[in-house]
This record gives C-alpha cells, structure tokens and sequence, in this order.
C-alpha cells in the first residue's frame, strides 16, 4: 500500500538555518559522551533488556515521507515513544510548529534533549518524559510514533496494548512493526531511511479502542 494519491501532501518549508545551529548545539553535546554506557546504565537502573534501549535516528527525509501522508500542524500533539536522543522529536517542530513529547529511559537523553530545547526557544514545545513508554498516558496524543524495531514479542504487545489508551482518529506510525489490530485501520507504509539503514514504516489510525487488543494474533502480524 504505497500510493501516495489520496495522501495528504505537506508544504512545510525546511528551516535549514535554525537546524543547522541545532544539529551544532546536538552534536556538540554528545562529542565527549558514550552513548552505548548512557544505555547499558540505563538497562540496568531500569531493569531493562539492552538490546531493547538500542536506537537509531530518524533521516530527516523520513520525517518529511510521513509528514507527506499525515497531517501535523501547530495544533498536533505528537508523542515519541523511545526518542533516542531527540532528532526526530525536534524536526517534528521545526518543519510542523507541532508540540511533541519525547519519552526514554536513557536520562543523560532527556537532560540533553530538554537543554537544547532550552538553548533553541522551544522548551514549551518540544518536552521530554524520563519513564518507560510502556507506562506513559497516550491520552492527548493526535499522533503516537514509536520506533518498535529492537522491542521483543512481549514489549510490543505490550505496546500495542498501551495504544488502545489513545483516543478513536489518532495516528499511530510505528518503525520496523507491524502492528496490525483490528481496531486500528492502515493508512499507509513505506521504506524509510534511518542511520543503521532502511526499514519498514507503518501507518494506522486508532478507529475503536473497544475491542480487545489482541483481536489477531501475535502470529498473523509481522514482528
């Protein structure tokens, strides 16, 4: 399902001055900083696998792809679930104006992510969660984005559970899972590019929340 007729077409406009002095400030405060121990302490703190706090980050051709068939504006409300280090919650607003809410274990990620929120003006837009995403409220979410790739069969589950909280017209977009339900109606999917590579995205929207989460089985969705 890649026809991007009766998609909704963004006209953001790329604001390279303002991403190239955040892409400075970003990688200016992770030069000296090793992202692999921020993970494994955090694995361990949180009593959580290692292998399911690996991240990598959102292209910002991706981000435009899904801004291309879902439409953000000023007035979304987006939550990343597992921000990593924040890329894809700030081109969110940068390129949309939307409030975005990033949510990750790892806090040497949220200290930073908030700090260059701060440093940017954007603090009141683009915030930042220290908790399991497993147990965030998903209430106010217009769109839900969650790379699930490195989650195992139990966690999305979970998840998938998790985003029955949302309200009936939310978009979920999901990385390298399927998580088809049925009460979630697919929209789209695509190839998008990350920085480890390539790997299948999902579009669905919430429909009805009533039905029990696990209306098809684990093993007729692709994990």
């Amino acid at each position: 399902m890649d026809a991007k007729s009766t998609s909704p077409k963004s006209e953001e406009k790329v604001p390279w001055a303002k991403l190239a002095w955040w892409n400075l400030l970003f990688s200016s405060l992770y030069l000296f900083r090793s992202v692999s121990l921020d993970i494994w302490l955090a694995s361990r703190q949180a009593d959580v696998e290692f292998g399911e706090l690996k991240f990598g980050e959102t292209t910002l051709g991706t981000i435009r792809e899904i801004l291309n068939r879902v439409p953000i504006n000023a007035q979304t409300t987006i939550f990343e679930l597992g921000c990593g280090r924040g890329r894809a919650a700030f081109l969110f607003h940068f390129l949309t104006g939307a409030r975005v809410i990033g949510v990750d274990l790892v806090s040497s990620f949220i200290v930073t992510g908030r700090r260059l929120a701060r440093w940017t003006g954007c603090e009141n837009h683009v915030q930042f969660l220290y908790e399991n995403f497993l147990q965030t409220h998903l209430g106010e979410a217009d769109v839900v984005y969650a790379c699930a790739l490195c989650l195992e069969k139990e966690s999305k589950s979970l998840l998938a559970e998790k985003l029955q909280e949302c309200r009936v017209g939310t978009t979920v977009v999901t990385i390298g899972w399927d998580p088809r339900r049925d009460w979630l109606t697919p929209l789209d999917q695509f190839e998008g590019k990350f920085s480890w590579g390539s790997a299948r995205v999902y579009l669905y929207r919430v429909t009805d929340t009533t039905l029990p989460s696990e209306s098809i089985s684990n093993s007729s969705a692709p994990h």
